[in-house]
């Protein structure tokens, strides 16, 4: 009597031991399936600064994450391009390193400005020197000066101060410019990264100071003149088209401020 009994217990407990190793299983391999499937990482893919290495860069942010993996060097042959990368974050001594399964590459360009993704990688968290002339309306003056270029601080933004000398017949003024300057949501036109144009707009605050040595025409009564250096606050508004090689052209209207109007052709050293 007691055999059978044992016998249908033994037949239970082996039922339950395999229900319960089918559930383990069942549960195991969605997690094998993940592991294997690994992290998703999106931004612009460049070269490292070691031949051999590359790292990816967050658009917005600028954080730079060092990438390996095989085969990731014909995605960065023109500078750079955008990326999704799959694999995951391993510590190697003191850095994290993004090891990567699989790439595939989403667009071109990293970023819709007007910049190689190279060079762009050489500008996040730097300053770039500037040069700048043209001429200046109302009134007429020549207009010379100096840039700093940083960023991008958000996104396709970028914050550019400038000083400036301008001189003409009858006045002189000297000026700091805070611009903002914002790329175009476009990749821009040109027949590769180093020959592209793109077009920016922005603005930002200016202070001028201005000195007028007007003393009258020809054969005419001297007019007194306040000879004396005066004040100005005002606002630009600025619109241009750069190419990546780092020629600009730009123009700039000021509010409550002068020249009114300012025509450019710079360039940024790379």
């Amino acid at each position: 009597m007691g055999r059978p009994w044992m016998l249908s217990l033994s037949v239970i407990l082996a039922l339950a031991l395999s229900a319960a190793d089918a559930f383990s299983q069942n549960q195991a391999q969605p997690q094998t399936q993940n592991q294997a499937q690994g992290e998703t990482r999106v931004g612009c893919l460049m070269n490292g600064r070691t031949t051999g290495t590359f790292v990816l860069v967050d658009e917005i942010t600028g954080a730079r994450l060092d990438v390996v993996g095989t085969n990731l060097g014909r995605f960065t042959e023109t500078g750079g391009s955008r990326v999704t990368l799959t694999g995951s974050v391993v510590r190697q001594g003191t850095t994290d390193v993004f090891q990567v399964t699989a790439a595939e590459q989403n667009r071109e360009l990293c970023a819709p400005i007007a910049y190689s993704a190279e060079s762009q990688k050489f500008e996040l968290g730097k300053a770039r020197l500037g040069i700048r002339g043209g001429l200046g309306l109302d009134p007429e003056l020549v207009m010379v000066g100096a840039q700093v270029q940083l960023g991008p601080i958000f996104k396709q933004i970028w914050l550019r101060p400038t000083a400036e000398f301008g001189f003409g017949e009858v006045s002189k003024i000297f000026s700091l410019n805070a611009d903002l300057a914002y790329y175009l949501p476009f990749a821009g036109v040109g027949k590769d990264s180093k020959t592209r144009y793109n077009v920016y707009v922005g603005g930002g605050p200016a202070y001028t100071l201005a000195r007028r040595d007007f003393e009258g025409f020809p054969d005419q009564p001297v007019e007194d003149v306040d000879s004396d250096w005066e004040s100005e606050f005002g606002l630009n508004l600025i619109f241009g088209v750069a190419q990546s090689s780092g020629w600009f052209a730009e123009l700039r209207a000021s509010a409550y401020n002068s020249p009114a109007v300012r025509l450019y052709v710079g360039y940024v050293f790379r």
